[in-house]
């Protein structure tokens, strides 16, 4: 019995001592690549100041200043837009979307006014509709024939019969 108790403790403590060291160790030791401290990656020369990219760890660019020592977020080779530059942007951008949408209610108005009846919905159906139609078990027609027995005595005398007819009818 305590053979077992001191084999299960053994094996508790190799687990608990594994999983320390699997959590302080890096994945791929062997492969992992030095940490650098923010190297400069390109270099390029603006309106005469020298100038370094470099990449924070989570690789976003910054860029370096090598006279000042100053670092900004933004790049040095791009101008910035004025605020009047940035309305004449936004409304090149905006104009063909506002054309657009008043065209459509420009349209709308002109039909409403020449054609309003296109805007009418569609007329009530008396009865059933299509759909419901189609749910319902199909008609049978009754067979049309001729009847053997003579035609009332009243449909003769409305006339409904031609006369030879109703002469015939008689002679049977």
């Amino acid at each position: 019995m305590k053979s077992r108790r001191a084999a299960a403790v053994f094996v508790l403590a190799i687990i608990a001592c594994s999983a320390l060291l699997a959590a302080g160790a890096p994945a791929d030791s062997k492969d992992a690549k030095p940490k650098r401290k923010n190297l400069p990656t390109k270099a390029f020369i603006h309106e005469g100041k020298h100038w370094t990219v470099h990449k924070t760890s989570e690789g976003r660019a910054f860029f370096y200043n090598v006279e000042s020592g100053a670092t900004q977020w933004t790049d040095p080779r791009v101008e910035q837009m004025t605020p009047q530059q940035r309305i004449v942007v936004i409304a090149m951008f905006a104009t063909p979307f506002v054309l657009m949408i008043a065209g459509g209610a420009a349209y709308i108005l002109w039909v409403r006014s020449k054609h309003p009846e296109l805007l009418k919905g569609p007329k009530k159906v008396k009865g059933l509709k299509n759909w419901e139609r189609a749910l319902q078990p199909p008609k049978v027609a009754k067979p049309r024939g001729r009847s053997s027995s003579p035609p009332p005595e009243d449909a003769v005398k409305r006339g409904a019969l031609p006369a030879a007819a109703a002469e015939e009818k008689k002679d049977q």
